[in-house]
């Protein structure tokens, strides 16, 4: 039985141990030249290359399956009116009773945080079970417009930049040049490595782009907990597929031309999506999909990824397209080559 196939789900299959000094700090140069880790499923082969390669390696008539959920400058500053403390909110969504987020500190309920140049204040209403606290907003805004002009990009934890310094390259570098549809709070980290001359020419060597959203949420910071393993289900996050995106897919599947999907976040969108006649729907909608061997894929056959965090839900995913232990000796191959690590590091083409 192949390793992907067993069905045990133990955390720990999904540890490694990554030396600090290969977690990216800073994106490459230029989005393209990040390096290339190709792997074929089918014949075990490994190839070191640059992402620049991606046009030569795809063919004409390839469709690229990208994500083009844009991200929300959703880290803001406040000070505490009662103590004049500056304090770190990460803004998660807008609900009925003001705004839920996570909030640095100890934050008892009624106290008070001035957002901006004082032309909003939050008041601590209640404190969820899931960590986040709600704010009830003193004042009617337009919270985009708010957080576009006050916010700034949420830097993973692991990503150190000194808090009055977020760099003007974070604020382009950390959302990809095809973002269109604001919703996440975290980056769809595999498409950073497209830059528009790549996209042209990809396009002009006839290989398709088609574009789904899915709005990177808040699991994306927060690390598996046993209850998610025992109840089988992540975090809620949005999607959409437009008729359009689900006609052009489903007819490369029945034209039987290759699909590269571009990170496990697209990844999941389409499985989540996919009818019962094997179909992609489109359409809004909102998924818990916990991808983790031995789960079979409907579609996704050929993935973009970057290389993600011990223990993460998205290594699991991973794990249950190529096994388990073909992913860890990819990690390894991949570390004593020097790649760079994480959502500003390089990337892994899994491709038959």
């Amino acid at each position: 039985m192949p390793d992907h196939q067993s069905p045990v789900l133990n955390l720990n299959d999904y540890d490694y141990d990554l030396p600090s000094s290969l977690i990216a700090q800073r994106p490459s140069s230029m989005r393209e030249m990040s390096r290339l880790l190709q792997f074929n499923p089918a014949t075990n082969q490994i190839q070191h290359r640059s992402f620049k390669d991606l046009v030569h390696i795809l063919e004409p008539g390839d469709t690229v399956v990208i994500n083009d959920s844009r991200v929300i400058p959703a880290r803001i500053w406040g000070k505490k009116v009662k103590t004049g403390r500056l304090v770190e909110f990460l803004w998660l969504e807008e609900t009925s009773d003001g705004w839920k987020g996570l909030l640095r500190g100890k934050n008892p309920v009624a106290s008070e945080i001035i957002f901006g140049s004082g032309e909003v204040v939050g008041q601590v209403f209640s404190k969820n079970e899931d960590g986040t606290i709600t704010l009830k907003i003193s004042s009617s805004i337009e919270t985009l417009s708010f957080l576009e002009k006050y916010g700034e990009p949420p830097l993973p934890p692991y990503i150190h930049r000194d808090p009055d310094l977020i760099l003007k390259e974070d604020k382009e570098r950390y959302q990809t040049v095809f973002s269109k549809s604001w919703g996440s709070v975290a980056a769809p980290t595999a498409g950073l490595h497209f830059s528009p001359s790549l996209m042209d020419e990809m396009s002009h060597r006839g290989i398709h782009f088609v574009k789904v959203t899915h709005h990177v949420g808040l699991g994306t910071f927060q690390p598996l907990k046993e209850e998610t393993l025992q109840k089988g289900k992540l975090h809620c996050e949005k999607y959409e597929i437009s008729q359009v995106s689900a006609f052009q897919i489903n007819q490369a599947v029945s034209q039987k031309r290759r699909i590269l999907v571009v990170g496990t976040t697209t990844a999941r969108c389409l499985e989540s999506s996919v009818g019962l006649d094997g179909k992609i729907r489109s359409g809004n909608g909102v998924t818990d999909l916990f991808i983790y061997p031995p789960y079979q894929f409907k579609i996704v056959k050929n993935l973009l990824t970057n290389f993600h965090l011990p223990k993460s839900s998205l290594l699991m995913l991973v794990s249950a397209l190529i096994g388990r232990q073909k992913r860890l000796s990819l990690y390894q191959e991949a570390i004593q080559n020097q790649y760079r690590f994480y959502s500003y590091g390089d990337a892994m083409l899994i491709l038959i």
